[in-house]
């Protein structure tokens, strides 16, 4: 009896232990649980605030709290790792806590992504030339484009003078002409002969057009001699004018003389003599003469 009794109280003695250590161990665990779990946290928002957390609930007890603590640790570590840009040449910049502004479109430093700025905006003509009608881009500035060329050899000709118009288009890969012909090349040069004021106009495709006006001046010219036909050392008058001309002279055998219009003896003649006006404008110069004849004579028989 006294041994039945002895070993009924080992049993309670033996489940009290076994209700104290259950106890003793669930506290344990359950400690560790929100233990591991708060370190986890920690660990997380060093790497996300500062970029050098490492995750304080690494070293918790092991159990489901552990693996709160890992995972926080784990989550702190990437976190630092993409925070630690400056340190390792990682390719982001520091995170903001609040999700901030990546690559620093707002002015700020922009964070380094593979060598580019994130979020940065180029605008035309910041990279290469861009052209158009009227100006290009040119590493950001704006330069107008250059008209084309069209120039004359002589601005001002006289009537049935020639004059050389030459003209360029340096952007363009083609041209047309007004009054004369380029024939689709893009510079060149030809003779033209108005017979009044023509204007001509080049066009280019990209550079636009110009004009130039050649100015045709038509000087009327007259010379006379009275007589035109006299006997051996006879004299002759010489009457000359010259009109939309600026300048004018007379010049023959032992006869000179100037002036827009005139009238002058020559010197006896023994021979036929030619006199010649010349005169002069801005288109050039223009020249008319007059033959002086000696009659013939006749001898008697």
């Amino acid at each position: 009896m006294i041994m039945k009794f002895m070993t009924l109280q080992n049993k309670s003695i033996l489940y009290s232990l076994l209700t104290i250590f259950f106890l003793f161990v669930f506290v344990a665990l359950s400690t560790n649980v929100f233990a591991g779990g708060d370190g986890g946290g920690d660990g997380g928002g060093g790497g996300t605030g500062t970029g050098t957390g490492t995750g304080t609930g690494a070293s918790a007890a092991p159990g489901c709290g552990n693996m709160g603590a890992n995972s926080g640790g784990e989550a702190g570590v990437a976190a630092a790792g993409v925070a630690d840009s400056d340190a390792e040449g990682a390719p982001r910049a520091d995170a903001d806590a609040d999700g901030g502004d990546s690559g620093g479109v707002d002015g700020g430093d922009p964070g380094d992504v593979g060598g580019y700025s994130q979020g940065a905006h180029y605008s035309q003509g910041s990279y290469g030339p861009s052209y158009s009608q009227g100006g290009y881009y040119s590493q950001g500035a704006y330069t107008p484009t250059p008209p084309p060329t069209l120039t004359p050899s002589s601005g001002t000709i006289n009537a049935g003078s020639p004059t050389t118009i030459t003209w360029s288009c340096p952007l363009s890969s083609a041209s047309s002409g007004v009054n004369f012909s380029t024939g689709g090349a893009p510079s060149g040069s030809v003779t033209v002969n108005p017979t009044e004021t023509t204007q001509y106009i080049i066009n280019c495709p990209v550079e636009g057009q110009s004009q130039i006006t050649i100015t045709v001046l038509d000087p009327e010219l007259s010379i006379s001699a009275n007589p035109d036909i006299l006997q051996p050392g006879s004299t002759s008058q010489i009457t000359w004018s010259g009109q939309n001309v600026d300048s004018c002279s007379v010049t023959g055998p032992n006869f000179s003389a100037s002036g827009l219009s005139g009238s002058q003896q020559t010197a006896p003649i023994n021979e036929e003599s030619l006199y010649t006006l010349v005169c002069t404008n801005q288109g050039g110069s223009k020249n008319q003469s007059v033959t002086v004849r000696i009659a013939p004579s006749f001898e008697e028989f």
